[in-house]
């Protein structure tokens, strides 16, 4: 038919394939290249995905993380409003959402058969399941609350959309959708898998083939490190196909990714650790206080953050215990049922807790007071440099402060070892011709003269892209906002107004010839507005 599709190498005969080298790799695709490949196995296999229940408070945080980019202290501040009430024209101010801080799945019998009734009128009957789908709460859920939910599933999206901000529209439109989809029937699904033989070695072909969307006709979740799987074409036992080509790739076992907003709120949830109330402030607390930095997305820890674990973990090691703080949780659940007495519960707490709270008294130093001496001579007085601590980690200061300024960024190994790190320049100052350095201010990376204080010249952080508004002779630079959120905006700001949160990647535009593309989600982007190019 002249369709292609890929398959990967996994056994030779019954047996999995492991292949550890180039050379062995070679050998195949060399024993591969003149035989005819035959398929010897087709596999279909139907499956059901069931809709999921509407929102409790971390997935509404998760979702709107990934699918929105919105923080979850952003989330929960709309959401807030959503319930708090918006002024909707005739029917004046109504509170579009029911209570966003809940761990429960369970829903009012009169809001599933509204929605129901909703799905029945605006879609056919095979869209609406015979009974009405249930969901199970999990074990330590409160069930204080229903699941986040429309108060009516009839103030659809559309309704609201004139009387709702951007932001507000999008999470109430995540919320409905979410909930309406809960009460639809399965997606229906084929997979296809073909195992195409040459000679001992088996390549096997997998794609999934959607027979019925069903709930997803309005709403589906994908996850974050999830990839969509790919067709095949119409193929039968017996059949023989052509080699087009071998691709030869090493892969490694990665570690695990540091974890998105998103990520961590699963986390937490899953070790029991905060309840719907805490998430946002938990992960907005370890940004807001420099633990961690968010870089495309996910969050690093500074030096400040990896300090402050190391000296909690040595000197309060049962509160840190990821065990006791959900056991902690547990009982205060417990205690608020009556089930355990409140004052010998803190009592057994305070004994331990007090033995460590001394311990880290008398033993903990304070870092930001000490200073040890190297023997690493300043370049610019002659005399001994000192090793001190800030928040963005170790550093060299000069012993001759403050008539001698000299100061220098350093790495220090687990052995004790001070190893200068040199900054690298970026560019030549134009005012007095020094050196221009990176360096990291409160609203993130600048480049700053090596020749300070006598200069004092500061620019944006470029990034080396052009900048893609037709005509713009500006270069795109790094900045960070009030809020601390990364952005890239144009060096000839104000002159040219482009801003972006996307990275940018090598251009130009295939459609328009702008300089630099944008990378969203695995997908290149023109942003010019006349062009709107996108990649497949």
């Amino acid at each position: 038919s002249g369709e292609t599709f890929t398959a990967t190498l996994e056994r030779k005969g019954s047996e999995k394939i492991k292949i550890r080298s180039q050379e062995e790799a070679a050998a195949v695709k060399t024993y591969i290249a003149d035989k005819e490949l035959a398929v010897t196995k087709v596999e279909h296999k139907e499956k059901s995905i069931s809709p999921q229940p509407a929102f409790i408070t971390s997935r509404l945080q998760q979702e709107a993380s990934r699918m929105l980019r919105f923080s979850p202290k952003r989330t929960m501040m709309l959401a807030q409003r959503l319930y708090e009430g918006i002024d909707i024209g005739e029917d004046g101010p109504v509170g579009l959402i029911t209570y966003m801080r809940t761990d429960s799945v369970r829903v009012s019998m009169e809001a599933i058969a509204e929605a129901r009734e909703f799905v029945k009128k605006g879609f056919t009957e095979k869209y609406l399941p015979e009974k009405p789908n249930f969901f199970k709460n999990r074990k330590s859920a409160q069930d204080a609350h229903e699941a986040i939910r429309p108060t009516s599933v009839w103030f659809t999206p559309e309704k609201v959309k004139p009387y709702l901000d951007k932001e507000l529209f999008a999470l109430y439109d995540l919320i409905w959708k979410r909930f309406v989809s809960s009460q639809m029937t399965q997606k229906k699904v084929e997979t296809r898998t073909v195992d195409a033989t040459a000679g001992d070695y088996v390549f096997v072909a997998r794609g999934t083939t959607v027979l019925f969307d069903g709930f997803t006709k309005i709403y589906e979740e994908i996850g974050e490190e999830e990839q969509t799987d790919s067709t095949l074409p119409e193929i039968k036992k017996g059949q023989k196909v052509n080699l087009k080509d071998t691709v030869m790739e090493q892969r490694f076992t990665n570690p695990p990714p540091r974890y998105s907003e998103a990520s961590l709120i699963r986390t937490l949830e899953s070790k029991g650790i905060g309840r719907p109330s805490t998430y946002a402030t938990i992960v907005s607390t370890v940004q807001d206080r420099d633990y961690v930095t968010k870089e495309k997305g996910r969050l690093t820890p500074t030096p400040l953050g990896r300090t402050v674990n190391k000296l909690l973990a040595e000197f309060f090691p049962t509160v840190l215990d990821v065990g006791f703080t959900a056991k902690m949780e547990v009982r205060l659940d417990e205690i608020e049922d009556g089930k355990k007495d409140w004052v010998r519960s803190l009592e057994k707490f305070n004994s331990s807790f007090e033995d460590e709270l001394k311990s880290a008294q008398q033993q903990m130093k304070s870092l930001k007071k000490e200073e040890k001496e190297t023997d690493i001579i300043c370049d610019r007085c002659g005399k001994k440099m000192l090793l001190r601590w800030g928040k963005s980690g170790e550093y060299l200061v000069c012993s001759g402060k403050p008539e001698c300024k000299n100061k220098k960024n350093v790495k220090v190994e687990a052995d004790g070892k001070i190893t200068i790190v040199e900054s690298e320049a970026k560019g030549i100052c134009p005012v007095c011709k020094g050196k221009l350095i990176e360096k990291k201010g409160r609203f993130g990376r600048f480049l700053a003269c090596s020749n300070y204080p006598e200069c004092k010249h500061t620019q944006a952080y470029s990034l080396g892209f052009g900048c893609p508004i037709e005509g713009c002779p500006g270069k795109l630079v790094e900045k960070t906002s009030k809020k601390k959120k990364k952005f890239i905006s144009c060096s000839e700001y104000p002159k040219c107004s482009f801003a972006t949160n996307r990275e940018p990647a090598e251009g130009p535009c295939p459609a328009c010839g702008a300089p630099t593309l944008f990378s969203f989600r695995k997908n290149l982007f023109c942003l010019r507005k006349e062009c709107g190019w996108k990649s497949r």
